[in-house]
């Protein structure tokens, strides 16, 4: 048996107490309480919190996290934020009535979780199949067992049904999260995605709400494309069956940075925080690639990009929102799609953009793009997955949950 596993069944007695006990405190209506995956202040609940704290002062919002550098970032700019496992933090995770998550209630304390309303934001419209809907892989093998230790005693935060998931449309709440939740579609309010503000916001309030919220990191990155005729961006997804998602095994970084060199190109590489350092340090040190931090928040940037590169990530659906271009660097196509996960629609009718499946066919296409033919496609692509095509969803949120659980 591993360490971990007889910790855990050793302190169950004591766990599942608590958590009861949690169903019996009295919640407050009016506080409401914010947490992220990876301890971090991102996704759709970073820019909900930052409104509510900002716009509603009728509303107590508290993030949550395991980090105390994150709790200590959401406080300079002047937000309420607590360490789990404080006292303070207990306290609120305990009375606080709403809660508002990006993956699972564990992003804010599952023991706590009892009783509370619990928002799913999640973190962006899938393209690969997710939660119960996935057909293959280890994944599928967690979501469909039996097991009543797994459910119970080792991960009973993912299997804890949250009372709402949002959305972005209509079709997305049928087709993806109704099934992939296993709730209504009615539980599935088609309000939009908060992380999309910043597309809308002029300069000069996002460079204000950088400097408060965000970082110096963010202001360098965005000034460091200024300079360039093309600003590229590359975001590869997490995949369950290598942790090389950036595929560095089919990209050599020399003759990327060729091409982006003679277009007068900056490319802005984006990886997914389980990266391997051996991968990154192969891309380091090229004029014209551009390495973020795996936890630098990619939205205020993404507004001054001209191409987004990607895989299979569902970042490009809300790429779509800015009408600009995307490709798509398929290298495993068959392999993903086959062996993986499984995808909820065709890949290539889903894919509103040049498909490269080896490295000849991407630079070839980075050295004299052609995107005209796929402008048709990503508009009606975009239409099918948001009804809404502005900035303002943190607003629609705050309405609706007030409405939906009589909170004024």
């Amino acid at each position: 048996m591993k360490l971990k596993n007889f910790f855990l069944i050793v302190l169950y007695p004591l766990t599942r107490t608590f958590y009861i006990l949690c169903g019996l405190i009295p919640r407050s209506s009016i506080t409401w309480i914010f947490g992220s995956y990876s301890n971090g202040f991102s996704d759709n609940a970073k820019y909900l919190f930052t409104c509510v704290t900002d716009t509603c002062p009728h509303i107590r919002a508290v993030w949550i996290s395991g980090n105390r550098e994150t709790v200590e970032k959401v406080r300079r700019g002047g937000g309420k934020a607590y360490y789990r496992w404080s006292l303070a933090g207990l306290y609120y995770s305990a009375i606080g009535k709403v809660w508002y998550i990006n993956s699972y209630v564990s992003d804010i304390n599952y023991f706590t979780s009892n009783g509370a309303v619990v928002f799913n934001l999640w973190h962006g419209i899938p393209l690969k199949k997710i939660e119960h809907d996935i057909e293959r892989g280890p994944l599928r093998d967690l979501f469909h067992t039996e097991s009543q230790f797994v459910r119970r005693v080792g991960t009973p935060a993912t299997f804890r049904t949250p009372d709402y998931v949002l959305s972005t449309s209509t079709y997305v709440s049928e087709s993806r999260f109704a099934s992939a939740f296993r709730v209504s579609a009615a539980r599935c309010p088609v309000l939009g995605y908060p992380r999309i503000a910043p597309f809308f916001w002029a300069d000069e309030f996002l460079h204000a709400w950088i400097d408060r919220w965000g970082s110096q990191n963010q202001l360098t990155s965005i000034n460091a494309g200024k300079n360039y005729r093309q600003r590229l961006v590359y975001m590869p997804t997490w995949r369950d069956n290598n942790d090389d998602f950036l595929g560095s095994n089919h990209l050599d970084p020399a003759r990327l940075n060729e091409v982006l060199v003679r277009t007068d190109s900056i490319l802005y590489l984006k990886l997914h925080f389980s990266t391997p350092k051996p991968v990154l340090e192969k891309f380091r040190g090229y004029p014209n690639l551009y390495i973020l931090e795996s936890d630098e928040d990619i939205y205020p940037l993404l507004k001054y990009t001209d191409l987004l590169i990607t895989d299979y990530s569902s970042v490009y659906f809300d790429y779509l929102l800015l009408n600009k271009e995307v490709c798509f660097y398929a290298f495993d196509l068959e392999e993903y799609a086959n062996d993986v996960r499984g995808f909820y629609a065709d890949y290539r009718e889903q894919a509103p953009g040049f498909i490269a499946t080896n490295q000849e066919v991407l630079l070839r296409y980075l050295a004299d793009r052609d995107d005209v033919s796929f402008a048709e496609a990503r508009s009606k692509l975009k239409k099918q997955l948001h009804d809404y095509v502005d900035g303002n969803a943190a607003e629609r949120i705050v309405s609706y949950v007030c409405e939906k659980e009589s909170l004024k």
